[in-house]
């Protein structure tokens, strides 16, 4: 059968000369993948999920440079808000200021803003003011350029001695929706809310510290609730909570999603070959494939973002095409044959040209995003075009090494040719018919397609932290 196919003017020589190679080297090129696996194994264990959609937007961006250049300087950009509502109104006032003395002197705080009286917000009036308020100042600021101006000049004559314009703070009027919550202490006819501000001097994405922060805030809320008679709900949202919830949800999400891929895919290979022995072909270099792409996503880009985290997914799903075509060949030709050598050829043969085409294609879609100048999706045309190209390497060499080592010292037993199963016409026509509809109204559908640029929208649904930022927001009205 060997010399057959290689005088058969339809087979490959490359196909054959891997064939050969996997069957002669089998056990060193395991070796092989598993000492390449051992040197990758600490790149990708160093690799980091950042949660910030900071870092979706080109870095150059004057924007995010300026931003980064403002980090560098005050550390934290953003506020934890602590909340202290209850039905007393001076139930809420001394909690907010008990824990504002306490967290005060919380590592990692540059200040605390208890804003529950209007004096500190007074101070900050002209921030607020009315539309028709911000016309008179800005008029009155034009005034007292000009008038510099004219002192300045050297050849003015001031002939009517004009006076230096003078700004009347009493006309000036406030937003009144932002006059009520720039004190952050509110009295509804069900509770009085009182809102304090932490100032953190790290970053959003320093999640460790943040959570520490979390932990203390709670311990402090705890003894207060102790100290006080009447009912007091306490809780903490802001910018720092509600990017460190998401970045706990991604992590639970990649977990469950995860886990389900590997049940889904596992299921369909044991239905399909009823043996445990397939799955340990498939998963052993899949498994070594993401391996290998999580040390290159390591040494490259150094973390993964809210969209390639989920790569994972998506790459043990594609590899799998490459181990159930493979999978499915070898099966068949040992059936056919009784011989793994023979079925080996057979399936290099016949499988290397389109396995390798297909590849190369889904590899070029996904290096095409890499022009893009969001890092989102530039960052997830690299990871998933070299990880597919991984994929493709590791299970063409290692899953038809791991197949020749187990037919060698743990051979299966001779089993009869599967018989070939006819599909009538009805249910190709139905088929057919189902897809063209489908296709159909998918058209239809295609002009109610928007994109979306809100990223809130991408916040979970049901979030503490989110419902208690829209809490305060409609409690002082705004």
């Amino acid at each position: 059968m060997s010399a057959s196919l290689e005088t058969s003017g339809k087979q490959s020589r490359f196909g054959l000369w891997n064939a050969r190679l996997v069957q002669h080297h089998a056990g060193k090129i395991l070796c092989l993948i598993l000492l390449i696996s051992a040197l990758a194994f600490p790149g990708a264990k160093k690799l980091r999920l950042h949660a910030n959609f900071q870092e979706l937007l080109p870095p150059d961006h004057p924007s995010i440079v300026s931003l980064n250049e403002l980090r560098s300087y005050v550390g934290g950009t953003s506020f934890i808000i602590a909340v202290f509502e209850s039905p007393d109104e001076e139930t809420a006032r001394f909690a907010a200021e008990t824990f504002s003395k306490k967290a005060a002197a919380f590592p990692g705080i540059d200040y605390v803003d208890n804003r529950t009286s209007m004096p500190a917000f007074e101070n900050r009036k002209l921030l607020f003011l009315s539309l028709d308020s911000v016309h008179k100042v800005k008029q009155y600021v034009v005034d007292l350029l000009g008038y510099y101006r004219r002192k300045a000049n050297p050849f003015f004559i001031d002939l009517l001695n004009e006076g230096e314009p003078v700004l009347d703070e009493n006309t000036l009027e406030l937003d009144r929706k932002v006059y009520r919550v720039g004190g952050f202490a509110q009295k509804t006819d069900a509770s009085s809310m009182r809102v304090g501000l932490l100032k953190p001097d790290f970053s959003l994405t320093e999640f460790g510290k943040a959570a520490g922060l979390f932990d203390k805030c709670q311990t402090v809320f705890d003894e207060i609730q102790k100290q006080v008679q009447h009912p007091l709900t306490t809780g903490i949202t802001g910018p720092y909570r509600t990017r460190y919830q998401e970045f706990q949800t991604v992590r639970t999400d990649l977990a469950r999603t995860g886990l389900l891929t590997f049940l889904l895919i596992s299921t369909i290979m044991i239905v399909a070959f009823r043996n445990i022995r397939s799955l340990l072909y498939a998963y052993i270099p899949l498994s070594l494939g993401l391996l290998w792409t999580g040390a290159f996503t390591g040494m490259t880009i150094g973390y993964l973002n809210l969209i390639t985290a989920f790569l994972v997914c998506i790459l043990i799903g594609m590899g799998s095409d490459y181990t159930l075509h493979l999978l499915v060949s070898l099966d068949d030709d040992m059936r056919t044959t009784g011989n793994v050598s023979t079925a080996l050829e057979k399936t290099y043969c016949e499988l290397w040209k389109p396995l390798l085409l297909s590849m190369l294609t889904t590899a070029a879609a996904f290096f095409a995003m890499t022009v893009s100048h969001f890092e989102g999706f530039r960052h997830f045309g690299i990871i998933a075009g070299v990880g597919i190209g991984i994929a493709f390497l590791v299970v063409f060499y290692g899953l038809p090494s791991l197949v020749v080592l187990g037919e060698r010292y743990f051979p299966t037993k001779p089993r009869a040719p599967r018989k070939p199963h006819h599909v009538s016409n009805t249910v190709i026509y139905s088929i057919l018919a189902a897809g063209l509809i489908f296709s159909v109204y998918s058209i239809t559908q295609l002009p109610k397609s928007e994109f979306n640029y809100n990223f809130s929208a991408l916040q979970p649904k049901g979030d503490d932290t989110i419902e208690l930022a829209q809490r305060i927001g409609r409690h002082f009205g705004v």
